[in-house]
């Protein structure tokens, strides 16, 4: 598509002075992930917003130059605008992708976060079964009773000109005088 006959339809903080924008909409009712992408090789900013309408769009991120592509699993109403990144006689192309969940009667994919339940177990993700299951840790690998430390057993010299070992134990003589 070309942005011939685009204007400016927001100010926006972004880099490059291209100023023409074109906007594009899409809804998901969350029971499938979207991509939308920009995949011309024309330089171009992105951005994706939510809203309920028009008037009250919120930046999921914008001012993109690269990747220009975003993928949303929450249902709602998307808008996409991509802007030239100088001048206003580049060429765009948007594609808008359906990707099915991994799991679909749970809307989730393989390795997302979830509870089993289970108090023993740690670290419960979605498996490639689509259960829900976590690992019981052998004795000693979870630490459940953090320890308290507050200070390190070394102080810091600052004499090593700009190295990365400007500290020096409480059990080891200090450097001599004058040692880099």
């Amino acid at each position: 598509q070309p942005f011939v006959g685009a204007t400016e339809s927001i100010v926006d903080e972004c880099t490059g002075n291209g100023t023409a924008d074109v906007w594009y909409t899409f809804t998901s009712d969350g029971s499938e992930k979207y991509r939308i992408s920009e995949t011309s090789s024309a330089n171009v900013v992105v951005g994706l917003y939510s809203a309920d309408d028009c008037n009250t769009l919120t930046a999921i991120s914008d001012c993109d130059n690269f990747p220009e592509n975003y993928t949303v699993e929450e249902a709602g109403t998307y808008y996409f605008r991509v802007r030239s990144f100088s001048g206003n006689d580049n060429f765009h192309n948007v594609i808008l992708t359906c990707i099915p969940f991994d799991c679909p009667d749970l809307t989730v994919d393989f390795g997302t976060a979830c509870d089993d339940g289970d108090p023993l177990t740690y670290v419960d993700v979605i498996q490639e079964d689509c259960s829900c299951a976590g690992f019981i840790p052998v004795p000693g690998q979870i630490c459940e009773v953090p320890l308290n430390i507050s200070s390190l057993p070394y102080t810091t010299t600052d004499n090593t000109d700009n190295y990365f070992d400007d500290y020096e134990s409480a059990d080891f003589p200090p450097i001599a005088p004058g040692a880099v």
